[in-house]
């Protein structure tokens, strides 16, 4: 931990010490009369706060109401310190190779320094010294980051080292083991050489949740944390103001369309946390499972391009420049979410696409492929533009940030203890035809048509969720100006919630949408029997639902095709055709909780006729670098009627019985090198 070096003590930003540069000047022997030159020092990822002979400071936060004169008439204000954190030192006009006096010191610290054949070197103010001399604090990664496995015990090694231009594993050849006692003893071995395995990638731009690990009958958590983070471009990754207990970390996988907003929950890793106690946890597991070719196959990450750069300026609202604004660049591939006036955390700082705004509003960003826009945030506003737009107007001008109230009341009486949550908008409004509003800016009037496209920003879970109060009631802040989606976070039991939408509306910049949602659907309960000789063998790490998709008719149909070029035929056939256009012109879907006696449970579904379906995620409870070859699912011959709700009381079903339905997964080959 760094302690001081002229910062706040324990500054949470602060992971590294600059110890200490010492500038000597050594003129040449013909030079025999005293010189001039001025010295600039740039440090990048931190802060310069100790100095000597006076200089004069620049960073973000400091202020100097009296140049040149030391005291009072600085003030530097410590803020958030960064990887991409600017400070900069400035001794102008010293006089190098006369004889003056040197402070009178007797310190070891001053006099050892001193010791040295170098010319004396005066301030401007007429501070005397054989040296400048500097050093600072930062917010950057150490070579090398060593750590204690909680449960083995271990010593774990991870290299930090980034963009290495070398095609070998880095190698340490010297390694000793030190160990400080509290008594100030120390005691110390050497290690054997260590080589740092690069076959092993970092989970970056993973979504963890931290949940108690006991569950109550319906497979819900007793106590719902709403903790959930990112990880960076390392694997990294805080959870803050965790309360005690057994605990369970575990990682988002998204679940497959139409369930894009979705996800089921994998276990990683189950800890014990004791009050106070601050836990590192190092967690190894094999590589997730690809996804099929029913969900999508994840794309090549994009590259930069090498000498593009992409440089504008942000403007407050009110056209003043926006200094210290946050802009990213959103590139497909690259996870990029909002918080409240901030982005959540992620790698794209480190990588350099995200920076921080100038004093004068100004940022460059680097170019890479498939980047879709710039957006830029604050405090005051937000503002998202295409590239197109950048080139036309290189200002970018914030709107103001928006605001979402209302109530939800659920069959008639208010839905209480409910999360709300600002949910990506649906594609149809992702389309937004940029018309330029004003001389010299990028204010922005959205339409749902046009050429032009701005993909949805994702959204942080925990900056944008609201629990409803007694009276149903709910508040999100910070809301993006533009067409927004809300919807209400549904448990489908084994640690898995859904997005149930709830409406959409259009947020003006600095006003407050007020909305009520009234949900009168019917509650659809009952018991699942599965015919066959294989029932899942856990049915509370599942995913049930009412849906709308007749997938039983096209599940049915591929379950009996043989072979790979059988069903990539009937894909394309009429027939295949003609079943995708008697789909529903709306597909909705309803999870549901599945007991472990098979009971269910799904709320607020409205009148119509629904599918049953069933999958088991069992198997895919922990990561695997083995390829699924099928996909398994369950499926109601028969719909289910729900008709329009006369009462609050459920609708039971009785007994549903499920048929399995077994489909290959057609791989590609596999390459040979």
């Amino acid at each position: 931990t760094i302690f001081f070096q002229g910062a706040p003590s324990c500054h949470p930003d602060v992971t590294m010490r600059l110890e200490t540069p010492v500038i000597y000047f050594h003129p040449p022997a013909s030079v025999k009369n005293v010189v001039s030159a001025s010295v600039k020092v740039k440090f990048r990822g931190g802060w310069l706060t100790e100095f000597y002979p006076d200089a004069l400071p620049d960073a973000t936060g400091f202020k100097d109401y009296d140049a040149r004169k030391w005291g009072t008439n600085r003030l530097f204000q410590f803020g958030p310190l960064r990887a991409c954190t600017e400070s900069k030192l400035t001794w102008d006009n010293l006089k190098i190779g006369g004889d003056w006096p040197l402070t009178n010191a007797t310190a070891h610290v001053w006099t050892s320094p001193r010791a040295v054949q170098a010319a004396s070197v005066q301030t401007a103010s007429g501070e005397s010294e054989k040296f400048l001399f500097y050093r600072g604090v930062a917010h950057l990664n150490a070579p090398l980051k060593i750590s204690r496995d909680t449960n083995s015990d271990e010593l774990l090694f991870r290299s930090q080292l980034e963009d290495l231009a070398t095609d070998k594993p880095p190698a340490i050849r010297s390694l000793w083991l030190v160990d400080i006692q509290a008594d100030g003893k120390i005691a110390f071995r050497p290690l054997p050489s260590l080589t740092l395995d690069r076959t092993a990638g970092w989970g970056t731009n993973e979504d963890l949740d931290v949940s108690f690990t006991g569950t109550g009958p319906d497979g819900r958590s007793f106590v719902n944390l709403n903790l959930h983070t990112a990880t960076d471009s390392q694997g990294r990754f805080e959870f803050e103001r965790v309360p005690p207990g057994k605990l369970r970390i575990s990682y988002r996988e998204q679940l497959p369309a139409p369930n894009a907003n979705s996800w089921t929950s994998v276990p990683l890793r189950e800890v014990e946390l004791k009050s106070g106690q601050s836990l590192e946890v190092n967690i190894e597991t094999t590589d997730r499972t690809a996804r099929n070719e029913f969900a999508g196959q994840q794309p090549p990450q994009p590259s930069r391009i090498a000498g593009a750069e992409i440089k504008g300026v942000v403007l407050t609202p009110d056209g003043k420049p926006a200094a210290e604004a946050e802009v990213a660049l959103q590139v497909e591939g690259k996870y990029l979410a909002l918080g409240k006036g901030t982005f959540a955390r992620s790698g794209l700082r480190e990588e350099g696409l995200l920076v921080t705004a100038g004093a004068d509003g100004s940022f460059t960003l680097p170019l890479y492929e498939k980047a879709q826009s710039v957006i830029a945030l604050n405090e005051e506003g937000f503002a998202q533009v295409s590239l197109e737009q950048l080139k036309i107007s290189p200002p970018i001008k914030l709107q103001k940030w928006g605001r979402i109230e209302g109530t939800l009341e659920i069959r008639h009486h208010p839905g209480t203890n409910e999360q709300v949550v600002l949910s990506v908008p649906p594609s149809r409004w992702s389309k937004m035809r940029v018309q330029k509003m004003g001389q010299g800016t990028n204010h922005l009037e959205t339409t749902n048509a046009s050429a032009m496209m701005l993909n949805p920003v994702m959204y942080d879970f925990n900056a944008f969720v609201s629990r409803t109060d007694d009276h149903g009631r709910f508040a999100i802040s910070y809301v993006p100006p533009g067409e927004q989606a809300v919807a209400r976070l549904v448990s489908t039991g084994g640690g898995s919630q859904m997005h149930r939408p709830l409406g959409e509306m259009s947020v003006h910049p600095g006003a407050t949408v007020i909305t009520n949602f009234n949900l009168n659907g019917r509650i659809v309960t009952g018991t699942l029997k599965f015919t066959g000789t294989n029932p899942p063998p856990a049915m509370q790490n599942a995913h049930a639902s009412l849906h709308t998709s007749g997938a039983f008719k096209l599940m049915k149909r591929l379950a009996q095709l043989k072979t790979s070029e059988e069903r990539k035929a009937f894909l394309k056939s009429d027939e295949a055709q003609a079943f995708k256009k008697g789909l529903p012109g709306e597909l909705r879907d309803f999870p549901g909780t599945v007991n472990a006696d098979g009971s269910f449970h799904i709320e607020d579904v409205p009148a119509g006729n629904y599918e049953f379906i069933f999958e088991n995620f069992s198997q895919r409870a922990l990561p695997t670098k083995t390829l699924p070859t099928s996909v398994t699912m369950y499926l109601a011959p028969h719909e289910i009627a729900v008709p329009d709700p006369a009462s609050d009381a459920p609708l039971d079903c009785g007994v549903v019985e499920l048929a399995e339905f077994t489909v290959p997964i057609d791989l590609p080959p596999a390459e040979t090198k």
